[in-house]
């Protein structure tokens, strides 16, 4: 494979010294404080509801094998090339990509678009949480009596990590000298194995649950069959209840069909259980209910579930604060704990339209597309730029410095095809499935506008890619024209002042 020559493309070579001569970057305390915040970032609230409703929509089990399929080939290999990418360059999410090729700038600010997007919306699920958490003082619990109110909540999370910028932002306060592909392997493996693991007890509750009901179905029948034919108490029970009840039904079918039988079935029970991405938050808070001590075990629950909320904002948010720090867009005198204030003052001012009465709709909306489509778009630009731009060769270069070996097989072969192909596929599988699968409730459908805001959230974090590219290509040709104008008469002082704000 060829690796692509652009103008400019590549890293300059002071950016390749490690930070000599210029202001020094801020580094962790140590190395348990970043893999700490790196995995804090990964497994967020999605971890706990989000796979188990994959697994139970897509076939139980069997829904590893893709799932581990993608982890491997696509998953792992990403996070990988974020975090070593971020460390060598040591700059935000716009910094590194601006540094890669200029034409490429446009990456950086669609994944700080993106990430400022998803805190919007992830404001809401942890106030949320927070609104859970201190109703469960109460006694009796809130919930244990349904309706609990005209605005039920429910929290829906699409957990993606890479393409949002903050990883990059995380590992570029790292030492140039760290391992960062066993950083990838480990985060990568914990925020599987937690996923994992908070699926089994969920769907423990779901089987009890499940059988719960069906003895109970089992009872209601036996005592009709008992009372209809006068038949002594303990005789039929519930393991021999169908053959009372075929011979019966094969004795007496009229006297049968005419009492109140329910269809007991196990998979129906299973079936019929809380389904969608609030399938654990509704199977623990209901399991919750009938364990003694109940507002313990639900505070606890809930206050686990905003520490994995709180942990995720931090690095979305750091999506959104590293690069402006890095484009020096913030005032000196400005305190960073005042610019953080302000961006999160921001933050909450917009996600306010989540509260009102059309808010689950909006989220609902935010959760669907902002987080899917722009997230593969900036993920394979990220591969192409870093592996057919750069240059692979260079890469393993940069990695050999800093883990001092370099990349195997298996990590190149998924960066220069597995995970390309794979992104590519998915993305068409995703738009073919949000044309058939518009996304709706179960009181209302959307209206036919929300489509077209449905598009914009989809395509405006990722127009930057392009508009980035064109504005550097239309500076570069502006400076050519320029110095070959500089060669004869002198050119127009506006023009040549436009070019020189154009070239900074």
């Amino acid at each position: 494979l060829l690796c692509l020559s652009l103008p400019q493309a590549g890293l300059p070579e002071e950016v390749m010294e490690d930070n000599k001569g210029g202001e020094e970057r801020p580094k962790w305390n140590n190395k348990a404080e970043y893999l700490l915040t790196c995995i804090g970032f990964a497994v967020g609230v999605g971890n706990v509801w989000r796979f188990p409703y994959l697994c139970q929509i897509y076939g139980g089990g069997a829904f590893l094998i893709p799932y581990l399929i993608a982890l491997v080939f696509q998953g792992l290999p990403l996070l990988y090339l974020e975090l070593a990418i971020g460390q060598r360059l040591r700059m935000g999410s716009i910094g590194v990509w601006n540094s890669i090729s200029p034409y490429l700038g446009g990456v950086g600010v669609a994944s700080m678009v993106v990430s400022f997007s998803v805190c919007l919306f992830y404001n809401t699920i942890v106030a949320w949480v927070l609104w859970y958490l201190f109703n469960s003082f109460q006694e009796p619990l809130p919930w244990s009596q349904c309706p609990l109110n005209h605005n039920n909540t429910g929290m829906k999370r699409f957990e993606y990590i890479m393409a949002f910028g903050g990883l990059i932002s995380f590992s570029s306060y790292n030492s140039q000298k760290n391992d960062c592909e066993r950083d990838a392997v480990v985060v990568g493996v914990i925020n599987s194995a937690t996923s994992i693991y908070a699926s089994i007890p969920i769907f423990a509750i779901l089987g009890f649950k499940a059988h719960t009901n069906y003895v109970t179905c089992l009872n209601g029948n036996i005592l009709e069959l008992t009372n209809e034919f006068d038949i002594s108490d303990m005789n039929i029970t519930v393991e021999n209840y169908q053959q009372w009840f075929d011979s019966l039904n094969g004795t007496h079918p009229s006297r049968v069909s005419n009492l109140n039988l329910k269809t007991c079935d196990m998979q129906t029970f299973l079936d019929q259980s809380a389904s969608g991405t609030g399938l654990a938050f509704i199977v623990f808070t209901e399991a919750v209910i009938s364990m003694p001590g109940s507002q313990v075990w639900a505070v606890l629950f809930f206050v686990m579930l905003f520490s994995l909320g709180l942990s995720s904002m931090f690095g979305n948010l750091e999506g959104v604060l590293t690069p402006l720090h890095d484009l020096k867009l913030v005032p000196k005198w400005m305190p960073n704990e005042l610019f953080t204030a302000i961006i999160c003052l921001v933050l909450f001012l917009v996600a306010l339209i989540f509260c009102l009465g059309s808010g689950n709709y909006w989220l609902e909306i935010f959760n669907s597309y902002v987080g899917s489509i722009p997230f593969l778009i900036i993920a394979f630009f990220e591969i192409i730029a870093v592996v057919y731009i750069y240059g692979i060769g260079r890469f393993s270069d940069d990695l050999e410095f800093m883990t001092g070996r370099r990349p195997n097989i298996f990590w190149k072969v998924c960066w220069l095809v597995i995970s390309p192909l794979m992104l590519q596929l998915r993305f068409l599988i995703l738009i073919l499935s949000v044309q058939v699968n518009f996304p709706d409730t179960e009181v209302l459908p959307y209206p036919d506008w929300v489509f077209a805001i449905c598009v914009l959230l989809s395509s405006v974090p990722v127009i930057s890619i392009p508009l980035v590219a064109i504005y550097r290509l239309i500076c570069n040709m502006s400076r050519r024209h320029y110095k070959d104008s500089c060669t004869g008469d002198i050119a127009d002082k506006n023009e040549v002042k436009w070019i020189t704000v154009c070239l900074h």
